[in-house]
């Protein structure tokens, strides 16, 4: 409900598996289709990342992979299909 008030996109990975959940509001935000897969999600959302932002973002996951932490949290910039940029 607080995701949804807020309008927070959110996701989460499985490494084990290699798929990902979403909630309908990162699908807004995405642009996510049904034809993208949970699969095929990680490829898709690194494509969307404002190309100002990829390092950080790439750094932050690199870390988080390799240490013990359970979560992560990062804000950035995202490019929507339309073109435009949202927070």
């Amino acid at each position: 409900t607080i995701a949804e008030k807020s309008q927070i996109g959110i996701w989460e990975w499985e490494s084990e598996n290699q798929k990902a959940q979403w909630n309908s509001i990162l699908e807004n935000q995405l642009g996510i289709t049904e034809s993208i897969q949970p699969e095929d999600f990680y490829s898709y959302w690194k494509s969307c990342l404002h190309p100002e932002d990829k390092h950080g973002v790439y750094e932050k996951m690199q870390h988080f992979t390799f240490s013990n932490a359970v979560l992560l949290e990062y804000e950035y910039r995202i490019i929507r299909k339309n073109g435009s940029v949202l927070r």
